[in-house]
C-alpha cells in the first residue's frame, strides 16, 4: 500500500506535516516492536550493570598477560576493624568474590604506638620503653581477638575455603599497600563508610582510606558499601568503576 506524504517549505526544507491515516501490516509491526523495545529499555540497562562487575572478573581470567587461569584468585585479602563496614564488606567477598581454591587473607592494622614522654618527681623526663611494648602486647591482643571473630564468619559461610589472620602495626593506608604487595594479594576488599551528611552539605572531597588504597594497589583493589535500604544493593569502586551499584 502507498503512502502520501507532504512536505512543506522553501527549497525542500521544512518538517513533514501530513500523513495519511491508512497504516500497512509491515508498519503495524514495526510500531508493535518500537513499542516493545522501549518497554525492555530500563530492563536491559540494568542488566547491562549488573553484568559489568562479572565481566571485569571474568577480564582477569581471560587475560593472557596475567597468567592460566589457574594461577588466579589465589590470595583474596579483606581489611578488617570494628566496623560493620568491615563485616558488610567481608560477607560481600564471601559471595562474590572468594573462590573454593582461594586463601582468604583478614588483615587487621592497629594505629602505630608512638615513644611518649615520662616525667621523674624531679622535673626530669624520659622514655618509658616498658610501657610502650605493654601498650603493644594489648593492641596485638585485642587485634587477634577481633580478626578471629571474622575468621569465625568467614568459616561459617565458607568453611571449604581457607582463612589466615595477619595483624600488623602501622599507618593504615601504606601498611595496607605494602601487605597486598608482601603477599602478592589477587583482589582487595575494603569496606568504605558512607560520607557523613556535614561533609556531604559542604561537598567536599576527601581522600578516604578506600581511594588511597585503590590508586596505590598494584593488585585489583575494591571498596564495598551497601547502597541504601530503600534500594538494596552495593555500591562498589574500583579503579575502573566508579560508584557501580551492584544489584545483589
Amino acid at each position: 500500500m502507498m503512502h502520501v506524504r507532504k512536505r512543506t517549505g522553501r527549497g525542500g526544507g521544512g518538517a513533514w506535516c501530513g500523513e495519511l491515516a491508512t497504516h500497512s501490516p509491515e508498519d503495524e509491526r514495526r510500531a508493535k516492536a518500537l513499542r516493545r523495545g522501549s518497554s525492555r529499555r530500563k530492563q536491559l540497562s540494568q542488566q547491562t550493570h549488573q553484568n559489568a562487575w562479572s565481566g571485569e572478573r571474568q577480564s582477569l581470567v581471560m587475560d593472557p598477560s596475567r597468567g592460566n587461569a589457574e594461577d588466579l584468585y589465589k590470595r583474596v585479602m579483606v581489611v578488617v576493624d570494628a566496623s560493620q563496614e568491615s563485616k558488610l564488606a567481608l560477607k560481600w567477598a564471601l559471595s562474590h568474590v572468594v573462590q573454593p581454591m582461594d586463601v582468604l587473607t583478614l588483615l587487621h592494622v592497629q594505629p602505630p604506638v608512638y615513644p611518649r614522654l615520662s616525667y621523674t618527681p624531679h622535673g626530669g623526663s624520659f622514655f618509658n620503653a616498658k610501657a610502650i611494648e605493654e601498650t603493644r602486647r594489648k593492641n596485638e591482643v585485642a587485634g587477634w581477638e577481633l580478626a578471629n571473630q571474622f575468621k569465625t564468619i568467614a568459616a561459617t559461610c565458607r568453611p571449604e575455603v581457607e582463612v589466615e589472620i595477619v595483624v600488623v602495626e602501622g599507618d593504615k593506608g601504606p601498611t595496607i599497600v605494602a601487605q597486598a604487595k608482601k603477599l602478592e594479594v589477587s583482589i582487595l576488599v575494603i569496606g568504605q563508610r558512607k560520607p557523613s551528611v556535614f561533609w556531604r552539605l559542604l561537598k567536599k572531597k576527601t581522600d578516604s582510606l578506600a581511594k588511597y588504597c585503590i590508586n596505590n594497589s598494584e593488585c585489583l583493589t575494591l571498596s564495598v558499601r551497601k547502597k541504601s535500604r530503600r534500594l538494596g544493593g552495593y555500591l562498589i569502586n574500583s579503579q575502573w568503576q566508579k560508584n557501580f551499584w551492584l544489584l545483589a
